[in-house]
């Protein structure tokens, strides 16, 4: 999950976010969600900063956004994310 900073009014049409690791200002907050085991609850582990990303978002209509993603997150699995 990727919790955007937006200002009131404001789309996401045509918005880009290039974060590096060490990018300290402005920095949305990611959170990634996974199950160990299906018969327990998801667990969830929160990166305010220490990642490195590139978001585009194409396009947004009522229901879809479109856009391209590359997620890299600094915990033990190496987690990444693109599309």
């Amino acid at each position: 999950m990727v919790y955007l900073k937006l200002k009131p009014g404001e789309t996401l049409a045509g918005q880009s976010w290039t974060i590096a690791p060490d990018t300290r200002t402005n920095v949305p907050n990611v959170a990634k969600k996974w199950r160990p085991n299906p018969k327990f609850a998801p667990q969830q582990k929160s990166f305010a900063n220490g990642y490195a990303m590139k978001l585009e978002i194409v396009n947004q209509s009522q229901d879809l956004v479109q856009g391209r993603i590359y997620l890299a997150l600094p915990d033990p699995e190496q987690t990444v994310v693109a599309g």
